[in-house]
Formats: C-alpha cells, sequence, structure tokens
C-alpha cells in the first residue's frame, strides 16, 4: 500500500516538470520571434528618402560631398540694385544743382557811432555746387572782394549758389563784431534770406580807441542750487562760498528737484553787484562801459510751465563794482544743471583804474 502511493506521487512530480519545461520553450520562441534580429531584412530602396532641408544645406553640391550651409540673403528691397542707385544718385546730383540760385547781396558797414566805414575790405564767397562728370558733385566756393564807397555801401550781384558767406570786412583801427552774422541762406532752407537794395544788411565795426591793460577770466564756477551765496572775484579769477566783502560780484542758484531728463524744472538765479551793479546788455561789443543804468541786482527766473522754459541762458552784463573802481564786461553760459549741480561758465574782461574803457 505504501509502495503504490509512493509511485503516484512521483508520477505526478514527473509530469508537472514536464509542463513546466513546455511553457519555457514557448515562451522563449515567442520572444525570438520579436526581437529586431528575427525581422526581416527591409531593402533601402524601399524606404522613403529623407525630407533635405533647403535653408540648411546646398541643393547644388554634387552627390557624395559635405554639404554646407547656404548663406542667408538678403531682402531684395533693402539692397537696392545697381540700376536704383545710380537713379538715386542721379536724382540727388539734381537737386543739388538746383539749389544753384542767382545771389545779390547789399550790405552797409556802421561803427559803434553808427558813422559809415568807407573803404573796408570786404570778402564774400557763395558756395555753388557743380558736376564735372555724371553723378560726381563737388561743391565750389566763388570769392568776391569788394570795398565800401564813401556811405559804407557794398553791393554784389551776379553770383549763383546757395549759400553766401561773408568771410571778412577789414580795415585797420577797426574791429569786426562778433556777433556779426555770417552765412545767408538763399536756397532750401528754413530761413531763405531775401536781399533787399532799400535794406542793406548792417555790419557793425568798433573804431578802436587806445587800449588800457585788462583783466580777462574764462573759467567754469560750480554751485550748488539751493540758494547759498556764493562771490566771484573777477580779479582773483576764483569763487568762496559766503557773501564776501572782497569781490565782484554775489550768486544764488536755486533749482527745484529734476524729475526727470526731459521733464521741465523750475529754476532761477540772483546777481549781485559788491559796492556797485549789474546792467544787462545786447550790445554788438562790449568795449565801453556805460556810465549809469546800473541796478543792484538782477534776477532770473525760469518757472516749468513757461511755454519757453530752457535748462541754459546765455546772457551778457556790464558791471561796476567796489565803488566805481572796477568796470567790466561779462559773458556768462548759464546751466542750470551740470553734473548734479549748477554751472556758469564765465568770460569777463576787468579795468580796474576807474576806467570804464574794455576794449581788448
Amino acid at each position: 500500500m505504501k509502495r503504490s502511493l509512493l509511485y503516484v506521487l512521483l508520477a505526478a512530480v514527473l509530469i508537472g516538470a514536464l509542463v513546466l519545461l513546455l511553457q519555457r520553450g514557448k515562451h522563449r520562441t515567442e520572444n525570438d520571434a520579436s526581437s529586431p534580429a528575427a525581422a526581416p531584412e527591409q531593402s533601402a530602396t524601399n524606404q522613403p528618402p529623407p525630407t533635405p532641408r533647403a535653408s540648411a544645406v546646398n541643393p547644388a553640391a554634387p552627390p557624395g560631398t559635405a554639404q554646407s550651409a547656404v548663406p542667408a540673403q538678403p531682402h531684395p528691397a533693402m539692397t537696392p540694385s545697381p540700376t536704383n542707385r545710380e537713379q538715386l544718385t542721379e536724382q540727388f546730383t539734381r537737386d543739388m544743382l538746383q539749389r544753384n540760385v542767382t545771389i545779390s547781396f547789399w550790405g552797409k558797414v556802421l561803427d559803434q557811432n553808427d558813422q559809415p566805414v568807407p573803404s573796408a575790405n570786404v570778402v564774400l564767397a557763395a558756395r555753388q555746387w557743380t558736376s564735372a562728370a555724371p553723378n560726381s558733385l563737388d561743391a565750389t566756393h566763388e570769392k568776391r572782394e569788394l570795398t565800401t564807397d564813401s556811405e559804407g555801401r557794398f553791393e554784389l550781384l551776379g553770383a549763383s549758389g546757395d549759400v553766401l558767406n561773408l568771410e571778412s570786412v577789414q580795415k585797420p583801427g577797426y574791429r569786426l563784431s562778433d556777433k556779426t552774422q555770417r552765412a545767408f541762406a538763399y536756397a532750401k532752407s528754413a530761413t531763405i534770406f531775401q536781399p533787399d537794395p532799400q535794406n542793406p544788411v548792417i555790419i557793425r565795426m568798433w573804431k578802436l580807441g587806445p587800449a588800457e591793460p585788462l583783466v580777462s577770466t574764462r573759467t567754469l564756477f560750480g554751485f550748488q542750487p539751493d540758494g547759498r551765496p556764493y562771490t566771484l572775484d573777477l580779479l582773483a579769477k576764483k569763487k568762496t562760498e559766503g557773501e564776501n566783502q572782497t569781490g565782484d560780484l554775489v550768486i544764488k542758484f536755486n533749482r527745484s528737484q529734476i524729475t526727470g531728463t526731459r521733464e521741465p524744472y523750475t529754476w532761477g538765479l540772483e546777481i549781485s553787484a559788491i559796492g556797485g551793479g549789474v546792467q544787462e546788455t545786447t550790445n554788438e561789443q562790449t568795449f565801453l562801459a556805460p556810465p549809469s543804468g546800473y541796478q543792484p541786482k538782477v534776477t532770473i527766473q525760469m518757472n516749468q510751465e513757461q511755454p519757453n522754459w530752457a535748462p541754459s541762458l546765455t546772457k551778457d552784463f556790464y558791471i561796476s563794482t567796489r565803488n566805481g573802481t572796477v568796470f567790466a564786461a561779462v559773458h556768462m553760459e548759464i546751466q542750470a544743471d551740470y553734473s548734479g549741480q549748477s554751472a556758469i561758465f564765465v568770460q569777463a574782461r576787468a579795468n580796474q583804474n576807474s576806467s570804464r574803457n574794455l576794449q581788448p
């Protein structure tokens, strides 16, 4: 009985082992059939060719050669063709040549006392555009030398160009005004000059007299724009903080806070003379200080709401200081904002001998 039971158990184990071996063989066969190595080889002729990237390779390169990137081509509208360039050059040349117009000019030379200056030498130059060859352009200057008559008059007729330059006006014993207009536009300008023989251009010259020793100053002075006083000494060419009795001018600068680089702001200054007065001037030449008309101080105010607001101004003054012992002509270029402060570029000629003669 026991031996029969043992034979049954042994038969069951053998059958189970056989079943396990059969399942493993089936699983291996399925895996082998799904692997890439078992897949049939595909012909290269049956595969679709890769799509070429026209922007990255050169389609003109022969087969088998390395493909290089095709350089980007500019847009046709951005690069004018040679024909267009020639047309633009021709048009520009024609426009410039059309600027040449007939130039006439009438002038009159007077001295500081409104007296005519005869026999003065006047040199004028008319700028004229010329084209010696196709699509070439040159500017030439036709010079005319004239002499004033007994009334100080002169005239220019028959010239051609677009701009007339006053190159020089000379006569021994005279000096041309620094404020003389030097150029007159006859074509293609925002302001076209209109010559009129009945209203000649007045040109000022200063009849020189005996010169006297002067103290000249050309200095940039900086100021804190908070109302504190500064004293300028034109003879010593220096600035000190505070109101000092030794000096010529007291400057007080004020400025509101600047909120933006292009936003207007309120600013101003006060200029007072020590032991004298100040007088603003627009004279052609500041060679002789006036005997009277001085004020203790001059105030300049620029409000941010003003239509003509500007961050800078240019002013000319006569001053009398140190109880009438010093007279001076002072040119000021005023900057409300200069490197975070305020500044004035001062050019002055001072006579410290109680004389009003400021002729350089």
